[in-house]
């Protein structure tokens, strides 16, 4: 909706609780989202800040699952600053993970991530087999959006090397 202030000012509200009951992982997702959404409002240093005190905090956790997503999103951070290379060291990380606990529709979403990524590095070869692999497990566990998701993604990369 746009009102990522309000959104922000929720989440700290929420986090002052989670924060006072010591629950650690909740504070990481907390840390994660207010990230994601300074990531929205293209406020990429303020977004660092809060996704290296979320994957910190997840990490002290032993909180494996939620560093995966912290790792996704940093990726997509690097990925807006131009760093590829850490981009891809993200979300191989946060691929790792998902994959190990074998959360499919994630591991998905991240393979989506990392297509982007190698787009950005021109790897046509790679960003297609990505999407594709990610396609192929949309299809698989009988996601349409996650499907629809690729279809785009994969227009908009024969888009990219067509011109």
């Amino acid at each position: 909706l746009g009102r990522h202030e309000d959104a922000i000012s929720r989440y700290i509200g929420v986090l002052d609780a989670f924060t006072a009951i010591e629950d650690r992982h909740l504070a990481a997702q907390i840390h994660n989202s207010i990230g994601a959404i300074r990531m929205a409002q293209g406020k990429t240093d303020e977004a660092r800040e809060w996704l290296d005190t979320a994957l910190s905090i997840a990490r002290d956790a032993g909180d494996d699952f939620r560093a995966a997503f912290i790792l996704v999103n940093a990726g997509e951070l690097h990925r807006m600053k131009n760093e590829p290379a850490q981009a891809l060291a993200c979300q191989q990380q946060a691929l790792n993970v998902l994959e190990l606990i074998r959360d499919d529709l994630n591991v998905a979403y991240a393979l989506l991530s990392i297509a982007d990524t190698y787009a950005l590095l021109d790897d046509r070869d790679n960003a297609l087999a990505v999407c594709v692999r990610a396609k192929a497990t949309f299809t698989r566990i009988g996601d349409p959006s996650g499907e629809q998701a690729c279809a785009r993604r994969l227009d908009r990369l024969a888009a990219q090397w067509e011109s």
